[in-house]
C-alpha cells in the first residue's frame, strides 16, 4: 500500500514540486510545493513552512524544486514561483533572485528545470509555461521560443539521451508534440514517425534489450513508446507487450532499478512489471491502496535511491516502497468457502456433499475467497474428476454450473488464489448423482425376464413420458434463452454507458464514429464532430468539491444532450472532455450545434451545478468534412482537438473550427 506523506495544496491543486536529498548531516530532507499553498521542508521528522503570508516567500506558491549542477559544477537548488520568477535557495534557507529572460505574468511559470554538461561546459535548461525553452550557459542565456511557432509553445519536460557514439541529444515534452534539439535546433517530430498530434506531458528513455526505448506520456493518448537508436528516425513500438493505462492522460513514467515502471495518470498509478516473456504485468493504485488522490500532478513523480515511488497529486503527496509490499498478513492464506448451491433453480443449503435426484438437470456452486482487501483481484480455477481430465486456467468467475450429469460420483476441485498470489487451501464438493430406476443394475436384470409385450409397453409409456420432459426442457431453454439475451443487452448498454453522466462513453463513441465513417466514405457524406472541455474545470472542483464537480458534470451532460439532433450522439470523452458524432451535418449545422452546447452551458444556474454563486463556460472544437480514403476517425478527433485547443488560448467560452 501506498502511505501518505503530505496534503499540502489539497484545497487548492495538490503538491507539483519534490525534491528528496542530503541534509548534510546524514539522513535526507524533504522539499514539497504547492502552487498557492506555499512550500513545505520535511527536516529531522519535523516541517517548516514558507508561503507569501508569513513573508518566508515573495509569492503563494511554487510549480517545482530542483537540485540540479550549476553553471559554476557546484549544486544548486533552484526553485520556480508561480509568476516565472526562479529564486536560488542556499542551505540556511537565504533566497537569491536568479535573473532570467522571460516575461513574468500569472500564466507564465517553470516547469522543469534539465542541468547536463556538454563539452565540459555545465549548462541549465528550464522548461516554460507559454514562454518556449532558454539554456544558461557560461552566464549567458539563449531563447528557443519553438519551432515555426507564432507563438512561444509550452514546455511540460526535458530529458537528454546520450547515443552509441556519446553524442549528447535532448527531447521534449511540447503542448505541440515530441521536440528534438540537435545541438543547434529544436525541430518538433513529424506527424508521420507515429506519435499522435497531441500535447505531451513527460519523456523517459529506458534501455530494454539493449536499445534506447523513450516512453512519452500524452495528455489524450496514453503512452507513446519509440526505439531512439537513431534519434533522427524514432520508430513507434506495437508489440502489444503493455498493458493501456488506466486513463488516457498520463502526466509521467519512472521506472525503479529491477524494472519496475510507474505510470501516473488521470485515474491512479499504473505499476508495471516485466515478466520473462517481456510482458507487462498491472496492477493499479487508487484511494483504495493508500494514495491520497486518484489523479496525479505535472513532474512531481520519481524513484530515489531505495526503489521508493513519490507521487505527488491533487489531493497532496504519497510514497509506495515496495520492500514493504508484502506483509505476513498479506501472504497468510485465506478461507474458501462455498457460498450457495442451486439444484434447478431451488437454493440448497452450502456443503460439500451434495446429492442430486435422479433426472436433476442443473447444479449450480458458487464459492469465494474471503480475503477482506481487493476482493475482486481474486482468481480461480475447478476441476470435477471424473469429468474433467485436469483443472482449467485461473480466472476471476467464482461459480460453476453442470447440466445433463450422468449417474454416478463426482468431485469438485476448487482453488483460489488471492490479489498478491497467495494460494488458499482448496475446497472439495461431492456430488452424488442418482441414477433412475431403470439405469440400476437390478433392474435391469429384472426387466430381462419380462415378457416382449411388457417390454413394448413400457418402451411406449417411457417414450411419452420422455417427450413430455422433452418439451418441458425445451419450453425452459426458450425461456432462458430469452433471459440471457436481455441480460446480454443489459450488460452491452451498460458497458457503453458512462455512470456519471448516463452518456455515452468513450468506447461507444469510437465505435459509433469508426462506424459512421465508413459509411461516409462510401456515401460521400459529411461527417462532424465537436470536442468540448469545460474550462478551469480543476479550480472549480478544488473550489466547491468533488461533489459538486460531478454535479456540474452532470448538469453539463443533460445541456449538451439537449443541444443536440435526435440523431446525433454526445458522450463523455474523458474526465470534464465531451464530444458530438454527428452524421451528415456540413460545417454550418455543426456550428450551430456546438454553439448551442456553449450557450446552454453557459445559461446553467450555480445551483444546477452543485454551487450558490459560480457558473461555469465550455469551449470546444468542431471538424465536419467528407472523408478521404485513406483517413481515419483518429484524423477527425485530432483536427477536432486542435480546434479545441484555439479555443482555449482564444479565451475559452467559444467554438472554433479545425
Amino acid at each position: 500500500r501506498a502511505r501518505t506523506v503530505s496534503g499540502r495544496g489539497a484545497r487548492e491543486n495538490g503538491v507539483f514540486g519534490l525534491l528528496l536529498e542530503p541534509d548534510g548531516r546524514g539522513a535526507e530532507q524533504l522539499w514539497v510545493s504547492s502552487v498557492k499553498n506555499g512550500v513545505g521542508v520535511l527536516q529531522g521528522g519535523r516541517w517548516r513552512y514558507f508561503d507569501q503570508p508569513s513573508g518566508t516567500l515573495p509569492a503563494e506558491g511554487a510549480r517545482g524544486v530542483w537540485r540540479v549542477a550549476g553553471p559554476e559544477g557546484s549544486p544548486w537548488r533552484l526553485m520556480a514561483l508561480a509568476g516565472g520568477e526562479v529564486l536560488r535557495i542556499a542551505d540556511d534557507f537565504a533566497q537569491t533572485r536568479l535573473p532570467t529572460p522571460w516575461p513574468k505574468r500569472p500564466d507564465t511559470a517553470v516547469l522543469y528545470v534539465l542541468s547536463r554538461s556538454l563539452e565540459v561546459v555545465p549548462e541549465l535548461w528550464f522548461a516554460t509555461l507559454h514562454a518556449g525553452m532558454h539554456r544558461l550557459r557560461q552566464g549567458a542565456w539563449t531563447s528557443y521560443p519553438g519551432d515555426d511557432a507564432a507563438s512561444p509553445w509550452m514546455v511540460v519536460h526535458l530529458a537528454e539521451q546520450k547515443d552509441a557514439l556519446g553524442r549528447s541529444w535532448l527531447w521534449a515534452a511540447t503542448d505541440r508534440g515530441l521536440a528534438r534539439f540537435d545541438g543547434a535546433r529544436w525541430q518538433l517530430l513529424p506527424g508521420g514517425s507515429g506519435p499522435p498530434g497531441d500535447g505531451y506531458r513527460h519523456v523517459s528513455i529506458f534501455e530494454e534489450g539493449g536499445r534506447p526505448v523513450m516512453w512519452a506520456s500524452t495528455n489524450r493518448h496514453g503512452v507513446v513508446r519509440l526505439d531512439v537508436s537513431d534519434p533522427l528516425a524514432p520508430e513507434p513500438i506495437y508489440d502489444g507487450r503493455v498493458p493501456a493505462p488506466p486513463d488516457p492522460t498520463v502526466y509521467s513514467v519512472v521506472r525503479d532499478s529491477v524494472g519496475r515502471t510507474y505510470v501516473c495518470t488521470n485515474n491512479g498509478v499504473q505499476q508495471l512489471t516485466p515478466g520473462p516473456d517481456g510482458r507487462y504485468a498491472e496492477r493499479v493504485f487508487r484511494r483504495r491502496d493508500g494514495l491520497v488522490n486518484d489523479e496525479c500532478n505535472t513532474n512531481g513523480q520519481f524513484v530515489d535511491g531505495s526503489d521508493r515511488y513519490w507521487v505527488s497529486t491533487l489531493g497532496g503527496l504519497s510514497v509506495f516502497d515496495p520492500r514493504l509490499e508484502t506483509t505476513t498478513t498479506a501472504t497468510r492464506p485465506k478461507p474458501l468457502h462455498v457460498t450457495a448451491v442451486r439444484v434447478d433453480g431451488v437454493r440448497r443449503d452450502p456443503g460439500t456433499d451434495i446429492e442430486l435426484a435422479a433426472g436433476a438437470r442443473e447444479v449450480r456452486i458458487d464459492f469465494a475467497l474471503l480475503s477482506g482487501l481487493r476482493e475482486p483481484e481474486s482468481t480461480y480455477r475447478t476441476q470435477l474428476q471424473g469429468f474433467e481430465p485436469a483443472p482449467g486456467a485461473f480466472n476471476h468467475e467464482h461459480g460453476r454450473s453442470f447440466t445433463g450429469l450422468a449417474p454416478g460420483t463426482y468431485t469438485l476441485v476448487i482453488e483460489a488464489r488471492d490479489w498478491a498470489g497467495t494460494p488458499a487451501a482448496p475446497q472439495a464438493v461431492t456430488l452424488r448423482v442418482r441414477p433412475h430406476p431403470w439405469q440400476r443394475s437390478d433392474v435391469r436384470a429384472g426387466a430381462v425376464a419380462l415378457t416382449a409385450l411388457a417390454a413394448v409397453g413400457l418402451v411406449r409409456l417411457n417414450n411419452r413420458r420422455l417427450r413430455a420432459q422433452q418439451r418441458d426442457l425445451e419450453s425452459q431453454i426458450v425461456h432462458r434463452t430469452a433471459e440471457l439475451h436481455a441480460a446480454n443487452a443489459q450488460l452491452t448498454e451498460l458497458s457503453y454507458a458512462d455512470p456519471l453522466t448516463g452518456l455515452a462513453n468513450r468506447r461507444r463513441l469510437m465505435e459509433a464514429i469508426a462506424d459512421a465513417f465508413g459509411r461516409a466514405i462510401e456515401q460521400e457524406r459529411p461527417i462532424g464532430i465537436v470536442v468540448a472541455d469545460v474550462d478551469r474545470f480543476k479550480q472549480y472542483n478544488d473550489r466547491h468539491g468533488h461533489l459538486a464537480g460531478d454535479a456540474a458534470l452532470r448538469a453539463v451532460g443533460q445541456a449538451l444532450e439537449s443541444a443536440k439532433r435526435k440523431q446525433d450522439l454526445v458522450a463523455r470523452y474523458g474526465g470534464e472532455e465531451f464530444a458530438c458524432l454527428l452524421i451528415d451535418a456540413d460545417g454550418d449545422v455543426v456550428a450551430r450545434v456546438a454553439e448551442r452546447m456553449r450557450a446552454l452551458v453557459e445559461a446553467l444556474p450555480p445551483r444546477a451545478l452543485g454551487n450558490d454563486h459560480d457558473t461555469i463556460t465550455l469551449s470546444a472544437g468542431i471538424v465536419s468534412r467528407v472523408p478521404a480514403r485513406g483517413e481515419s476517425p483518429d484524423d477527425l478527433l485530432r483536427d477536432a482537438d486542435a480546434a479545441l485547443y484555439r479555443a482555449k488560448s482564444d479565451g475559452r467560452n467559444c467554438v472554433r473550427r479545425a
